[in-house]
């Protein structure tokens, strides 16, 4: 997914649940006056309009915060193959909203399929260092590609806050 197209789903989002918010608060209003004056109609359509839109926000956060192959696809940064040629990873930075931020995408040369393996925090341009043809280190992250690890830093309780090597 590209930046621009993440940062609108995520203005979209907002907006999205903003709308649901106040939708909602309508709905609840209008049936505690429905309550109190039995000749008001129940709010059918904005109590509909405020679950919807609050499944769609909430199921765009969870995508947001827990698929690591989600997050924006960056700025290219470096690339760098295996030692037998099978894969390669290339490394990505975010601007704008994600200005400090690095993913590394493993990408199989021989179907062309591609997974994020590594994010991280307070990163820009990780190193990458072949270990063996499927061992490979990420900044201070080694990864065997073989057991198909990734590395998310939003999955670790105490994540330090500290620049890895840089290439």
């Amino acid at each position: 997914m590209n930046n621009q197209l993440y940062i609108g789903l995520l203005v979209g989002a907002i907006i999205f649940g903003v709308t649901g918010l106040i939708s909602l608060i309508i709905s609840l209003i209008l049936l505690i006056r429905m309550a109190f004056n039995k000749k008001t109609a129940f709010p059918k359509r904005s109590l509909i309009t405020a679950f919807i839109t609050g499944a769609g926000c909430l199921l765009f956060f969870y995508n947001q915060q827990n698929n690591i192959n989600f997050l924006p696809k960056g700025y290219l940064n470096s690339t760098f193959e295996s030692p037998d040629k099978k894969y390669e990873i290339r490394t990505y930075h975010y601007g704008s909203l994600f200005y400090r931020n690095a993913r590394a995408e493993l990408i199989n040369k021989s179907n062309n399929n591609r997974s994020t393996i590594y994010f991280n925090d307070y990163d820009y341009s990780p190193l990458v260092t072949w270990k063996t043809n499927e061992v490979v280190l990420i900044g201070n992250v080694e990864l065997d590609i073989s057991k198909h690890q990734t590395f998310d830093y939003r999955k670790i309780k105490n994540h330090t806050k500290s620049v890895p090597p840089q290439s």
